[in-house]
């Protein structure tokens, strides 16, 4: 049982971080949508190992939240420099 477990997660990080790696080979900004990039990548691999569409949006949406923040960090810096 245990060891069902151990290797049910590392499948799941496994996906998970294939996942990302699509994220971020992906063209999406900080203002793209979950359906915009399940229109362009849903036949993609390494989207289809992420089995549970609430995780895939989940990640998209952590995603999505970091461009934001870079973005905003990326402003308040050239208002700065100003």
């Amino acid at each position: 049982m245990k060891e069902e477990h151990k290797e049910k997660q590392s499948k799941l990080l496994q996906a998970k971080d294939q996942y990302r790696k699509l994220l971020e080979e992906s063209k999406i900004t900080s203002r793209s949508t979950f359906k915009e990039f399940c229109d362009k990548y849903g036949r993609d691999q390494r989207f289809k190992q992420v089995l549970k569409k609430n995780d895939q949006e989940h990640f998209f949406n952590q995603f999505i939240n970091v461009l934001k923040k870079r973005d905003k960090e990326n402003r308040m810096r050239l208002r700065k420099m100003r």
